[in-house]
């Protein structure tokens, strides 16, 4: 990846070696619809110079408050290549929680679903440093203190579309303004609830883990896979997640329901997935279900040599030695006749999963790994812009 000195350049260099490539998408109705990266170029240039336009300085803070969207993304990406920072909440918080650290963080504009959150808490928005609320509906104005201003995201998102066909030299000379180190996004440190701790993240931070993992992955991973997003976009590693499509070229993808997972597994077909053990454990909880339980004797019988079989051929693999030729054929046969169902379970192209946050039990890694899925775990601190190290399992 050639040097870039923030994310407005790396955003452009892009869509430059991806011109026609779908680069994101999320999933309607059972089906990935994507974007083309034309049409990804021009929402995100569009929404900045909206934002540049109502007054968003850089150094901004501005926040976003919503459940996981490829709209998520697009408001985060315009936010930080004006060279304003992004603040994002976990949409999990309480209202108070999300009160306070709206006020703690000196937000000047938030993204939110709507102003129905607003009602019951009308005086600490009017006490906060708010001078703008997005809303991604189309409701009415009500509630709202008179020194904030509400705009509707389309509304928003129409405003850039005109400025966008006259107007473009104002975002690339902002851009031109943003240095390396400059913060792009304020993210808050995973569990911090009352005692709330956000760390600065620098364009250059991002930028260096992001290609710190092109180069670890090397050819592992490139613009010919799929990611699914499945982690919040406000935790560090689903915003990392998110953005890796800067520099593999590949297709990013929004989970839109968490709690069916395995139909969007089904429904995206990734190939790469980064997932808190809980997550990936309550996945290999519905394989054991679909899979295991209420079998047959017969059928019993062919998971459990299927499953002694790659156990033994891993056990070699995980110690560097070398196979036997009778382990490799085991393999292969247990891959056909049980192994190969479990992939087509969770979309048919899963390859690379990392678990972040936590330990993942080996029951768990060792299922996946006899399915042929090469199981990571990271290291993950906020402070360090998300991933820092990702080994084996069976190496910690």
């Amino acid at each position: 990846m050639d040097k870039t000195n923030n994310l407005f350049e790396l955003f452009n260099s892009c869509i430059v070696n991806a011109e026609s490539r779908n680069l994101v998408g999320n999933i309607e109705q059972g089906n990935v619809s994507l974007l083309s990266s034309s049409h990804y170029k021009s929402i995100i240039e569009s929404l900045s110079l909206a934002l540049i336009n109502i007054g968003i300085k850089k150094k901004t803070k501005f926040g976003i408050y919503l459940a996981n969207s490829i709209q998520w993304h697009l408001i985060d990406m315009s936010i930080m290549v004006t060279g304003a920072i992004c603040v994002p909440f976990y949409r999990d918080l309480s209202m108070h929680e999300f009160c306070q650290q709206l006020t703690y963080t000196d937000c000047e504009g938030v993204f939110v679903e709507n102003l129905d959150i607003f009602a019951e808490y009308y005086e600490s928005f009017q006490k906060s440093k708010l001078k703008f609320i997005v809303t991604l509906d189309e409701g009415n104005i009500r509630n709202i203190p008179l020194q904030i201003q509400h705009i509707k995201y389309n509304d928003l998102l129409l405003l850039g579309q005109s400025l966008l066909k006259s107007d473009l030299q104002t975002l690339r000379n902002r851009a031109n303004q943003i240095l390396p180190e400059d913060i792009a996004t304020l993210v808050a440190t995973s569990g911090a609830r009352e005692d709330v701790k956000f760390a600065m993240l620098s364009h250059r931070a991002i930028i260096n883990v992001l290609t710190n993992l092109e180069n670890t992955f090397m050819t592992s991973f490139s613009e010919n896979d799929r990611t699914l997003v499945i982690l919040p976009l406000s935790h560090i590693s689903g915003r990392i997640n998110s953005l890796m499509h800067l520099v593999f070229h590949n297709q990013t993808i929004f989970c839109s329901n968490l709690y069916n997972l395995p139909a969007q597994l089904k429904a995206a077909s990734p190939t790469f997935l980064i997932g808190f053990p809980k997550i990936i454990k309550m996945l290999y909880y519905t394989l054991r279900r679909v899979f295991f339980k209420n079998k047959s004797i017969f059928a019993k019988n062919i998971l459990n040599w299927s499953n002694l079989s790659s156990d033994k051929y891993f056990s070699k693999i995980d110690n560097e030695l070398a196979p036997t030729s009778l382990e490799i054929i085991k393999q292969n046969v247990a891959q056909r006749i049980f192994f190969k169902k479990i992939i087509e379970f969770l979309g048919g192209n899963l390859k690379i999963i990392i678990s972040v946050g936590g330990n993942l039990s080996s029951e768990v890694y060792n299922l996946l790994r006899n399915c042929n899925i090469l199981v990571l775990e990271g290291y993950c601190l906020t402070e360090a812009t998300g991933l820092c190290i990702i080994n084996p399992p069976y190496k910690q």
